[in-house]
């Protein structure tokens, strides 16, 4: 589902296995032991062809 935080940054960091995560004008592969870092308000959609392990974290601004 595309969806976007208006308020807050994401931050993931991949365990296990690997995912894609969709901007609307490009897709970026994160892979095991990778850390990807999604700015307020941009568009996103993450995808995975089966299952992964992760760790996502809403940051507020400083």
């Amino acid at each position: 589902m595309w969806h976007k935080q208006d308020n807050e940054e994401e931050r993931f960091y991949v365990i296990r296995d690997n995912f894609t995560m969709e901007f609307r004008d490009k897709k970026i592969e994160i892979n095991e032991h990778e850390f990807l870092i999604v700015a307020k308000g941009v568009e996103h959609r993450p995808t995975a062809e089966s299952e992964v392990r992760l760790c996502c974290l809403s940051m507020l601004p400083l």
